[in-house]
């Protein structure tokens, strides 16, 4: 409690690892705040790349989801900065009324918005998950659950229980292998809606030094909500006199069945495109400070998820 940054040895610090240990905790690892392979002298290595294939794809394609996760996380260290709350939390923390929770040690929040139920014994590929109230999207598949909830979780190696809470948008950077390799260009606000509301933070700045003090940041906040006649995404107004290095944010909305009649920006026809095999829309943003709207029409809430 209080120390933030923190996290484990992924693979272990004593003794020696083998493959699929080191990449099912790889699957748990990318989501604590600090992430390091570490283990002591005298152990056998255990880079991911040790134990060849598929253990190598399976951690760099969990590294390469951090990656691109790093706004979020960005995000809940200046709210724990901010405000002393957790990164990586307990259900219970976010659910207090909830006695299940109490009992749910074997898998944690990051944040608010997602849920993380790691496989933490070998030759595995399902577990028991309990999700808490709400709707919850399983990243690697898009179905939905409606919680409270317990599920039998399928996680073969490569895709460990990972869910998303609905109408919450999580900010992602374009995928890289290292921070500065390219352009964090677009960002990326991958949404998962279905009836009801939800609201979410995004918070930037220069990353380094302490120019924030000064108002040097930017902030905005993210408030998605689902009536009868579609979608309604609006992005408020940034605060902070930090201009982020990009011109264009894209808007990931996932969980609808149906081509909609209308995007709209702002009361405008939107650069859209609908994946129908996805059930998704991508909304194309230009970068800015002001409050932009985005309008999704349905016929029917039948046409989503």
């Amino acid at each position: 409690s209080g120390v933030a940054w923190a996290g484990v040895d992924i693979g272990g610090f004593f003794d020696d690892c083998n493959g699929e240990l080191l990449a099912r905790w790889t699957e748990f690892g990318v989501f604590q705040p600090f992430c390091r392979n570490h283990s002591m002298k005298e152990t056998i290595h255990q880079e991911p790349w040790v134990f060849g294939e598929p253990y190598e794809s399976v951690c760099r394609k969990m590294i390469k989801l951090r990656q691109r996760l790093l706004p979020y996380l960005y995000t809940l260290f200046e709210e724990c900065h901010r405000t002393g709350a957790p990164i990586l939390r307990p259900l219970l923390f976010e659910y207090p009324e909830d006695e299940t929770t109490c009992n749910a040690d074997d898998e944690f929040l990051l944040g608010s918005a997602l849920l993380v139920a790691p496989i933490t014994r070998p030759g595995i590929e399902h577990r028991h998950v309990y999700l808490p109230q709400g709707t919850w999207f399983h990243h690697w598949t898009g179905e939905r659950f409606d919680g409270p909830a317990h599920i039998l979780a399928r996680a073969p190696l490569g895709e460990p229980a990972l869910y998303f809470r609905a109408n919450t948008a999580v900010p992602m950077w374009p995928e890289m292998n290292h921070v500065g390799e390219r352009p964090k260009d677009p960002l990326t606000l991958l949404l998962y809606s279905t009836e009801g509301s939800g609201e979410s933070v995004l918070y930037e700045d220069a990353g380094n030094g302490f120019g924030y003090e000064r108002g040097e940041y930017a902030c905005r906040s993210v408030v998605c909500e689902v009536l009868s006649g579609g979608i309604s995404v609006r992005l408020n107004e940034r605060e902070g006199s930090f201009v982020p290095e990009r011109g264009s944010v894209h808007l990931e909305l996932i969980g609808v069945n149906t081509r909609p009649g209308s995007v709209l920006t702002n009361g405008e026809e939107a650069d859209w495109e609908y994946e129908e095999a996805a059930g998704s829309i991508t909304v194309r943003l230009e970068e800015s400070a002001s409050e932009t709207t985005v309008e999704v029409r349905v016929q029917n809430l039948s046409d989503l998820l």
